[in-house]
């Protein structure tokens, strides 16, 4: 499948540009040249000029009329109000004030100073489906760096046995060259376990595509999640997992393997058992 890589903008005015997509969306630059600048958010910013190498020299020389659209960023954020009046801030023209749209997310619109369109949307109904995951082979390093940050580290230590959850296969929702949703698993003889399974935006379905793309193989399927995280129990009870064991003492134990592991979690709870789910007779 072709995947969208990078949106280029033509600006008029670089300096000016770069500083609204910078200071207004914390943006960072990770291309610097100077006749352009690539942004960390997966959008470059070209001076229109420069477009005469590739695209000739009549193409390059027109500019767009006043007010005239030219090209639309969608982001998703989890409250727009304030990323809208940070843009408007930095020279956006509001377009449509934030309010929900026909398909379902909350949106308002911006105009940036070059006359691009800017939607920042709060996710609403439309939901990720596993056909929209990637695989993610064992030592991909954006799953490396994905478990690092959400870990702390690569390796997890579940029932006295140590697991570097980065050289395992997976899944992974990729959104403009970022991950912001993984789940690694480790196949045994008689069952498909799941290690990890992290979603980085909630309330879009994140991380019931990614177990329906592991159970899509047919196997009987284990999650194994400690005592204190019941948000965890809950979810996985939702989506058809039922508790099949208690290993008391089972963290504990781990504990002696890796000091890193907390005492306390959610909630300040306890952290001493770990709770084995599964399910069987997958379709």
């Amino acid at each position: 499948m072709t995947r969208l890589d990078l949106v280029i903008l033509f600006v008029e005015d670089l300096e000016r540009a770069a500083r609204f997509y910078r200071e207004g969306l914390g943006w960072r630059a990770r291309v610097e040249a100077p006749r352009y600048i690539e942004l960390d958010g997966g959008v470059g910013l070209m001076v229109r000029e420069a477009a005469a190498a590739f695209a000739g020299p009549e193409r390059a020389a027109r500019p767009f009329p006043q007010g005239t659209l030219r090209a639309e960023l969608y982001l998703a954020v989890k409250e727009a109000g304030p990323v809208l009046a940070r843009l408007e801030a930095m020279g956006g023209v509001s377009v449509s004030p934030l309010a929900l749209r026909p398909w379902g997310d909350t949106v308002g619109y911006v105009a940036d100073p070059d006359g691009h369109l800017v939607a920042v949307a709060e996710r609403g109904a439309v939901k990720v489906r596993p056909e929209d995951l990637e695989p993610v082979a064992p030592g991909d390093p954006r799953a490396a760096a994905l478990l690092q940050a959400r870990w702390g580290k690569t390796e997890i230590v579940l029932d006295g046995r140590r697991v570097d959850a980065a050289a395992l296969p997976g899944f992974a929702l990729v959104e403009a060259g970022a991950l912001v949703g993984l789940v690694t698993y480790q196949d045994h003889d008689d069952v498909r376990e799941v290690i990890t399974l992290d979603a980085l935006d909630a309330g879009r379905g994140i991380g019931r595509a990614l177990m329906a793309k592991v159970e899509a193989a047919g196997r009987p399927v284990r999650v194994v999640t400690t005592n204190d995280n019941l948000p965890a129990l809950g979810f996985y009870q939702r989506v058809g997992y039922r508790v099949v064991a208690v290993r008391v003492g089972a963290v504990d134990r781990s504990r002696a393997l890796d000091r890193r592991i907390p005492t306390h979690g959610h909630g300040g709870l306890p952290i001493t058992d770990e709770w084995v789910l599964e399910r069987v007779g997958v379709q």
